[in-house]
């Protein structure tokens, strides 16, 4: 009657972890699933990399072309002072007051 009741079991028990094992996914195919999701992050990582080195560089520029600008703006400043007492220059405009 044991033997029974342990085959009986033993056998519902191979049933089931065949019946979870089918069910569940293979390694390979997890591997498969987590590869399709990682390979666009990948590549828009990349992308994303070199937007930002472009922006870097370009934020240089503009931060050189803007020092050029107000050393500029500075001397003509100075040029109408001394060259032309008593006329006033050009007001300046407030976003960049403070710089001038």
């Amino acid at each position: 009657m044991i033997t029974a009741i342990v085959g009986a079991a033993s056998t519902i028990l191979i049933a089931l972890v065949g019946f979870i094992g089918l069910r569940m996914p293979s390694l390979e195919s997890q591997r498969q699933d987590f590869q399709a999701i990682l390979d666009p992050l990948r590549k828009e990582i990349v992308d994303l990399r070199e937007r930002v080195g472009e922006l870097e560089r370009g934020r240089k520029e503009d931060a050189k072309r803007m020092h050029v600008s107000l050393k500029f703006i500075r001397e003509l400043i100075l040029f109408i002072n001394v060259n032309l007492p008593g006329v006033a220059h050009p007001a300046i405009p407030v976003e960049i007051e403070d710089e001038v």
